[in-house]
């Protein structure tokens, strides 16, 4: 673990690093404004996501570096087109929570009910029976590197938590219904290949699909929603 980290800008010092470093300049918006905006709503979310946008890139569309290894700006850009970048891509986030809450919803109630039913989750013994099976599984998707390295040790941390999550509720429908969508996709993942591919036609039939219509293109947006996910929900 480092030992220090960046030293933290003041939004006075913020405005000034993208003068200099990222030729951000204040004619629609001035740099009065500026700094109450990026007060308001975070260097991080402003300044950061849409960068390359402005940075000079190759040909290829990577961007270019200096001998520093810091991106080439070779043109004024105005503060307002950054601003303007972040409201065009908020603006799209109700519509994108929406459909993203009704998936988990379905997703969570389907595979919940489908699971608890499939393997007999009525006792203990049966639940531990149940986790024995989910690490079973990953370690064969983890054999056959159906999934990364990273995607696999996050599944199996997950699924060891499981039975000290379970002893919080003592009851089935509760475990389930506080798993997180990382946890549900989890248990989806390691499922009986029959039990799988059943939820999966169920959601199909539900439309419950984010649009994807075979298995393998759904397994794959499952990879990418929850850091999605995270974005809209906590910015």
């Amino acid at each position: 673990m480092r030992e220090t980290y960046k030293t933290p800008l003041t939004i006075n010092e913020q405005v000034n690093h993208i003068k200099s470093q990222k030729r951000v300049i204040f004619k629609n918006i001035s740099e009065s404004e500026a700094c109450t905006i990026l007060y308001e709503h975070n260097y991080i979310n402003l300044i950061t996501p849409f960068k390359l946008r402005f940075a000079d890139t190759k040909k290829d569309g990577t961007p270019k570096r200096d001998v520093n290894h810091n991106h080439i700006y070779s043109k004024d850009t105005e503060f307002s087109d950054y601003y303007s970048a972040y409201l065009e891509e908020r603006v799209k986030y109700p519509i994108i929570f929406s459909n993203i809450m009704r998936f988990e919803t379905i997703f969570s109630s389907i595979l919940s009910y489908e699971t608890i039913h499939y393997y007999s989750l009525n006792t203990y013994t049966n639940f531990i029976d149940f986790i024995t099976f989910l690490k079973t599984n990953a370690l064969i998707l983890s054999a056959n590197q159906t999934y990364s390295r990273l995607q696999i040790d996050n599944m199996q941390k997950e699924i060891n938590e499981f039975d000290k999550e379970m002893s919080l509720y003592e009851d089935i429908y509760i475990f389930f219904d506080r798993l997180s969508l990382s946890e549900l996709i989890t248990v989806f993942r390691c499922l009986d290949p029959e039990l799988k591919s059943k939820v999966f036609k169920t959601l199909l039939n539900a439309n419950a699909v984010l649009g994807y219509k075979t298995f393998t293109s759904f397994d794959e947006i499952l990879t990418r929603i929850v850091p999605i996910r995270n974005c809209i929900c906590h910015s």
